[in-house]
């Protein structure tokens, strides 16, 4: 028996659009939209977990109202979990958005918090969520650093906010990911995010 996952990225919200213009609240609604559609679509297809990896809000300075509304979204879903990994926009700083009071209490919601190595289990699924939080916006060193399967669960993901190392295509200041290290981390799935498009 396999698992189904829900895995996205980058949504940005709140991220302002300014030389759009008025055209600019148009769009960032159009994202809180996107992002309702991303949790009707995990429930209609009753999948396992959801994987959010990285930079959900375009910034720790959130607005409150943005926040109530991501939670409200999250408490729309019953009994699926949803991992949320801190990218570069939303890092895990002292300021972090995801410290806020609105997050707390939240049902089958996984926060990483921490720069070293976490890992979520999922007994009943035979599946484990491997990850490092962003605890700034910049990091010069590997987003899979540390993370290994565990050889208990059927089914090891790895999820990270990183660029994939590639000479000439990356900033040597970003977190990063590289070819070689996805080919041996043995991990089944890899849910990356921060590239937007093809480099």
């Amino acid at each position: 028996m396999g698992i189904k996952l829900l895995h996205t990225a980058d949504l940005h919200l709140g991220v302002s659009f300014k030389s759009f213009g008025d055209f600019g609240r148009t769009v960032r609604e159009t994202l809180k939209e996107t992002f309702s559609k991303v949790i009707d679509l995990a429930v209609h297809e009753k999948v396992d977990v959801i994987l959010i990896a990285g930079d959900l809000f375009d910034s720790n300075d959130a607005p409150s109202s943005l926040v109530r509304y991501v939670t409200e979204q999250f408490r729309r879903i019953h009994r699926i979990p949803i991992c949320v990994l801190p990218g570069t926009h939303d890092c895990y700083s002292t300021d972090s958005v995801y410290r806020r009071q609105e997050f707390e209490g939240l049902r089958d919601v996984f926060i990483f918090k921490s720069g070293a190595p976490e890992t979520k289990c999922f007994s009943e699924l035979g599946l484990a969520i491997h990850g490092r939080a962003n605890l700034t916006n910049q990091g010069a060193c590997s987003s899979l650093e540390g993370l290994k399967p565990d050889s208990r669960a059927r089914f090891n993901v790895a999820i990270a906010h990183a660029a994939i190392k590639i000479p000439g295509r990356h900033n040597e200041m970003c977190y990063t990911v590289g070819l070689e290290e996805i080919e041996e981390s043995k991990f089944d799935y890899i849910a990356l995010g921060d590239w937007h498009k093809c480099k």
